[in-house]
Parts: C-alpha cells; sequence; structure tokens
C-alpha cells in the first residue's frame, strides 16, 4: 500500500544526564521511550510507502533540525515548509544556556499532491 500522506515522530536520540526539572536540583530523567540512532531512523522505509504524489509530515527537535532536512531528502522529499509548534513551559527540559519550549515538523512534499486548503500563520 502507498500512502499520500506521512505523519513520522521518530524517536530520536536525545541527550540526557543534565537537570530535566526544575523542582528537584540535580535530578536526571531518561526519555521515558526507547530511542534510535539515525542511521536506524534513516533506513526505515518511508519512500517505498510514499505514493509517488504524497506530503510528509516529520516532527523534530533543534538538536535534528539540520539533519532532518537531509533524511526527508533521503526519503524521496523535497523540503517545503518548517512549522513551529510553540510548548507551554514545564520546568527545565533538554538544553544548555537556552531550554527551547518548542518542537517542529518539517513538511515536505513529493510529487504534485494538491494541498486543501491556505492556511496564513
Amino acid at each position: 500500500m502507498r500512502y499520500r500522506t506521512i505523519v513520522a515522530d521518530p524517536p530520536w536520540e536525545m541527550p540526557t544526564g543534565g537537570p530535566q526539572s526544575g523542582f528537584t536540583p540535580g535530578a536526571h530523567t531518561a526519555l521515558p521511550y526507547q530511542s534510535m540512532p539515525w542511521d536506524t531512523i534513516a533506513s526505515l522505509p518511508v519512500r517505498d510507502v510514499a505514493a509517488a504524489d504524497c506530503h510528509l509530515y516529520l516532527w523534530t527537535v533543534n538538536a535534528h533540525l539540520e539533519a532532518s532536512y537531509d533524511l526527508v531528502r533521503m526519503w524521496g522529499f523535497k523540503p517545503s515548509q518548517l512549522l513551529t509548534w510553540c510548548k507551554e513551559p514545564r520546568g527545565l527540559g533538554f538544553g544548555g544556556a537556552y531550554v527551547p519550549t518548542t518542537e517542529f515538523v518539517l513538511f515536505a512534499r513529493r510529487g504534485r499532491l494538491a494541498h486543501k486548503q491556505r492556511v496564513d500563520t
């Protein structure tokens, strides 16, 4: 089966070991799920299950943003638009000098699948 819309939310590897909560000094929290290395994510058969005309929505985070553009190209798509999800802050999360409260969706296209509507943001 070939899909015309694919939403991918890979379990990106994230650095762990730093303070992860604003409530307990020195607390450390591991990811609540099993992550995958980039090579394993890249080997997922997205290219094989995508229709010739397809939209791809790839969830990503700042640490993997640059690699995400390479990934969608490797899967046979052309990056089109970067969407930003601004989350409500919930204490300290991953980060160094800045603790981002955003995630991203990289919208990419393959072929000529038309959009259903225009969203002005």
